[in-house]
């Protein structure tokens, strides 16, 4: 097989390398757009590169995936009909990728320079030392060092993995955005439901309906609340969703949402005219303004909600109501 030594890095801007590359060129600039079909091979890699509807090329290739220079074993078999040949591996073997690309080639040397765009992933440098038949490797990694080099390509931006694996990696990394993205809205969607129970409808079982059997609801500064749905329906049931004043209005300052948890900060204003046992436990209508900021730290398990912890500053609701020697002076 014919062998090379290659070498791929990331760049800012193929327009930002042509005149350092042309300048030391030889030959070139080759325009080419190539279209690569990867299929299952578990030898090494076997790609078809469509050049055009009548030219392609069936390569198989193999080389190690790593930083800086490495070798390469390939074959090269031309094709007069890629879209045929494309549909025939594709059927016995399997398509595990494929890569579209504009690519500007250079010769300096016996070196292949190749400028590309790389759709989906943006702009590389590759170099191609091709090597004598019996040629040590070491000859060919030191020549695409020196040209790297001479080209300002740092250590830092070599790449050690084929286009085809950056394109996976990418569509595992964007797959994973979208599939968290959708779990946060299932969440925020069952949050929403809650809160119409609680505030909207007014349901104990639409409330109820959106909760693990074993959830607890806990009101930190004053411990209310409760464990379990029977607990929970009482609550709900006896003091806490009749005891909203008329004149609520609560809106959302910030939330955030993470894996299985979601955290609101609100702010809430109301008149204490109603008793609120589950706020302020004992204590008779005070018809005083009250307005204060909440955090709710909402816990799911699966598609239900597990647990609300809920905080805010009592000190400053008791001075409000007037509980307090500050507010009542």
């Amino acid at each position: 097989m014919a062998r090379n030594i290659e070498i791929k890095a990331r760049i800012d801007s193929v327009e930002a390398l042509t005149a350092r590359v042309a300048a030391r060129a030889d030959r070139g600039p080759v325009e080419i757009r190539q279209d690569d079909t990867f299929f299952t091979c578990e030898q090494g890699r076997l790609k078809l590169r469509a050049l055009s509807a009548d030219e392609g090329q069936l390569i198989f290739y193999r080389r190690p995936n790593q930083p800086g220079p490495k070798e390469s074993f390939f074959v090269i078999s031309p094709t007069s009909s890629p879209d045929t040949l494309r549909q025939a591996l594709s059927l016995a073997y399997g398509r595990a990728g494929r890569v579209r690309k504009h690519r500007t080639l250079y010769l300096v040397g016996r070196t292949r320079v190749h400028l590309d765009r790389v759709e989906g992933l943006g702009d590389f440098l590759e170099l191609e030392v091709v090597l004598a038949e019996d040629e040590p490797s070491a000859a060919g990694v030191e020549e695409a060092g020196r040209l790297m080099a001479a080209l300002g390509i740092a250590p830092a931006q070599l790449v050690e993995a084929a286009y085809v694996d950056l394109l996976e990696a990418q569509q595992r990394k964007e797959q994973g955005m979208a599939e968290r993205e959708a779990a946060q809205r299932r969440l925020e969607q069952l949050w929403a439901e809650h809160l119409r129970g609680e505030f909207e409808t007014k349901d104990v079982e639409a409330t109820l309906a959106t909760m693990v059997e074993d959830a607890y609801v806990n009101h930190m500064p004053v411990n209310t609340g409760g464990r379990g749905k029977e607990a929970l329906r009482r609550f709900y049931r006896d003091d806490f969703i009749p005891s909203w004043p008329d004149d609520l209005q609560t809106t959302t300052v910030n939330r955030v949402v993470g894996e299985a948890q979601l955290v609101d900060e609100l702010h809430s204003t109301f008149t204490h005219d109603r008793p609120m046992n589950w706020f302020l436990p004992n204590v008779p209508p005070t018809h005083r303004r009250i307005e204060m900021d909440l955090v709710v730290v909402v816990q799911f398990r699966g598609d239900k909600i597990a647990c609300e912890r809920i905080y805010w500053d009592h000190a400053s609701v008791l001075r409000q109501a007037g509980l307090s020697k500050e507010g009542r002076a």
